[in-house]
């Protein structure tokens, strides 16, 4: 076990993980001496409309003819227990469940239904890839010429492991029981969630934020670093900063050279910040982004992001 250096306490960080998932990494943050803010750019909500409500309702009744289970996600057991519980349909007990990581499997055992395979280690918490890629490497999933598999996802998730599950010789079947959404911040919500972020004096009051106001107060050196736990939030998070362009209209008596000069300088520095992501994959998003100062976790768990801000922060010894 690493051993606690001193932490400074200007080190805040900003967690962009949706509600479902914030409580947890918030928790583990704090308790490892962070500051943790929070700026949720992802939105987790059931499959609405009816087709695809139905095509949930067949698939799960299915499942008693399934090989195996695989969940992409924790989200996708709270879903699927929650669509089971409203729709009355049983779960097959005997069904062997597959999990991508700790916090999915975990959300299974929780559930009562059976493991597959275990690879969790929840006493000393689970450091190791929790990908597509690692999931695909699992031995159970090698053998699988003829077998038939439910695939539990969200809407639109990545072709890989169906691909390759079916270039294997299986028979996927793909239950996507949630669905992703950017927050729905108007241009003046957004503004303000973040600068309530940024300002550690507190909120900002004033309606529209003048040259000095912007210069001296709106500094993303208030936070020492950002935590992305996949690419959407990634993406969302700079598609809302991209409207820091247009949200300062221009104002009479003041040099708004200046002020659209400072706008520009506000999202340098944003990118400038220090991010940590899960995976090789995010990072290469968030080069595309523009990011300079990229930590790869282990994984997208709460203890990989934590100890990789401890080690890019210098609060751990080495």
């Amino acid at each position: 076990m690493m051993s606690v250096v001193k932490l400074s306490s200007l080190h805040r960080v900003l967690v962009t993980r949706p509600k479902e998932q914030s409580e947890n990494l918030i928790d583990v943050l704090n308790r490892g001496g962070f500051n943790s803010v929070y700026l949720p750019m992802l939105e987790i909500r059931g499959v609405a409309g009816r087709d695809r409500k139905s095509r949930v309702k067949h698939e799960l009744n299915q499942l008693v003819q399934r090989s195996y289970a695989i969940f992409i996600s924790s989200n996708a057991v709270k879903w699927t227990s929650s669509f089971i519980a409203a729709n009355d349909i049983d779960w097959p007990k005997g069904l062997p469940c597959v999990a991508i990581g700790a916090a999915t499997e975990k959300a299974l055992r929780a559930e009562g239904w059976r493991i597959a395979d275990s690879r969790a280690e929840f006493e000393d918490g689970f450091f190791g890839a929790q990908d597509s890629e690692s999931l695909l490497a699992l031995e159970i999933l090698n053998d699988i010429a003829g077998k038939d598999i439910t695939l539990i996802r969200g809407v639109g998730g990545r072709q890989t492991i169906t691909d390759t599950l079916e270039s294997r010789g299986a028979n996927v079947h793909c239950c996507e029981v949630y669905e992703r959404h950017c927050p729905d911040f108007s241009a003046s919500a957004w503004r303000k969630k973040l600068y309530d972020v940024l300002i550690a004096s507190g909120k900002l009051n004033q309606e529209r934020l003048v040259v000095d106001d912007f210069n001296d107060a709106a500094k993303f050196s208030a936070v020492s670093a950002i935590t992305f736990a996949s690419g959407e939030t990634l993406n969302n998070f700079c598609e809302f900063l991209r409207q820091e362009k247009t949200l300062y209209r221009p104002i009479d008596g003041l040099d708004n050279t200046l002020l659209s000069a400072r706008v520009e300088n506000f999202i340098a520095e944003a990118k400038s910040t220090p991010v940590v992501v899960p995976s090789g994959r995010v990072m290469k998003l968030a080069e595309e982004q523009g990011f300079v100062d990229i930590t790869v976790a282990e994984n997208a768990g709460a203890e990989a992001i934590c100890q990789s801000l401890q080690l890019r922060l210098g609060v751990l010894a080495r």
